[in-house]
């Protein structure tokens, strides 16, 4: 899958291209709240992508007259999950972490993730796909309202904490849940 937009390209990662993912997930872990663990974040990342639990894409920059280098830094990327409908008896796929790094923002990375992430649902054979946000950050209700995706408000969302702390997680710090969150931020 390669989709262009703006200077970019869009291709899916291999276990192979977690090292250049990891700096951009670790940072988006961090605007959102958690501790900075690369090393965490690494094998966090080789673990599903290595075991097929998650799907990456990645913004890759590209010059009008070049394709894009394999081996280029990410300008941005999208991670989603695979789950179940029992009630619709289908796929659906969670769109679960979008970031763009900061240089790059505003030139419509945003947009082409979202794109080459609904194509990539419907070539996993997907039928719906679903996202959370923050209620306060406008900036990603804004992108996402403005490519069609609908607000639910039939459902209620619960959340309950029920396993321990990250094992590798340095003594007395739990990286995988941040303490000062309240639930609704954790999940996100």
């Amino acid at each position: 899958m390669t989709d262009t937009f703006h200077g970019a390209r869009v291709v899916r990662a291999s276990p192979a291209d977690v090292t250049r993912l990891a700096p951009l997930f670790d940072a988006y872990r961090s605007l959102s709240g958690a501790a900075s663990d690369l090393g965490a974040s690494l094998a966090f990342l080789r673990e599903r992508l290595e075991r097929n639990e998650a799907i990456a894409l990645l913004a890759l920059p590209q010059s009008a007259h070049q394709s894009a280098d394999a081996n280029s830094e990410p300008l941005a990327f999208v991670l989603l999950y695979p789950l179940f409908s029992s009630v619709r008896l289908c796929r659906i796929l969670l769109l679960n972490d979008l970031y763009v790094v900061p240089a790059a923002r505003g030139q419509g990375l945003g947009r082409l993730l979202m794109e080459a992430a609904e194509d990539t649902a419907r070539a996993e054979n997907a039928r719906w796909m679903i996202l959370k946000t923050s209620p306060d950050n406008s900036a990603a209700r804004d992108l996402y309202e403005s490519a069609g995706w609908q607000l639910q408000l039939r459902l209620i969302e619960y959340f309950r904490e029920v396993g321990p702390t990250r094992v590798d997680a340095p003594s007395g710090h739990d990286h995988h849940v941040n303490q000062r969150a309240t639930p609704a931020q954790r999940l996100r």
